[in-house]
């Protein structure tokens, strides 16, 4: 959850093996302490020059009171993705947990986030679930190691993707740069490079 007031962007390129690129913003905006609204934007080229996109917005809201440090939070939005001239709308479901932690001196922050998207046109399914932990080793460095999965009735795949983030400009902390790369675990010949851009505001 986003306090009232304050927001997230990021600007996301990646890069695989094959060529194939992608492009994605990201934007988040408190508008109470128990109200957050979101946007993303992505594109894809492949390699072969295919086009394809996806848009969504959706609403966080607290899931349960929250107690000490975990959050809990819950989100509902809708979306269209789009291939070529095919435009298939959906509709988006989510449960998230969050929680920071001290650790031998050292902090950091845990995260799980869940999600079910629904083809409105097809009545297919996409379910995710992601994990992230965190490690701040100094103000301005932070290791994340991170497990995305995701599964429908054809097919699934899990990535890890370890990444470092950075300020780079002590006198403009709210912008960081992420640099990693995701791998398909089982296949270790699969890499693609991740570069982002994030600002709070």
């Amino acid at each position: 959850m986003r306090e009232r007031g304050t927001g997230f962007t990021s600007s996301t390129a990646t890069v695989s093996q094959n060529r194939d690129l992608a492009q994605t913003t990201y934007l988040e905006f408190g508008v109470r302490d128990d109200l957050t609204l979101g946007a993303e934007l992505g594109f894809d080229t492949a390699a072969s020059g295919l086009q394809s996109g996806s848009a969504s917005f959706f609403v966080r809201r607290p899931l349960v009171e929250q107690r000490r440090s975990n959050v809990w939070a819950y989100e509902l939005g809708m979306g269209v993705d789009w291939n070529g001239d095919l435009i298939l709308p959906n509709i988006q479901a989510g449960i998230s947990w969050g929680r920071g932690y001290r650790l031998s001196g050292i902090d950091g922050w845990m995260a799980i986030d869940t999600s079910v998207v629904w083809d409105v046109y097809k009545s297919e399914h996409l379910a995710k679930m992601d994990g992230t932990v965190g490690v701040n080793f100094t103000p301005r460095l932070t290791a994340m190691f991170q497990i995305f999965h995701s599964g429908s009735a054809d097919a699934d795949a899990t990535y890890f993707a370890p990444s470092i983030v950075f300020r780079p400009l002590k006198s403009r902390p709210r912008i960081r740069l992420q640099v990693g790369a995701e791998t398909l675990i089982g296949d270790p010949t699969s890499v693609t490079a991740k570069f982002s851009l994030w600002r709070n505001f």
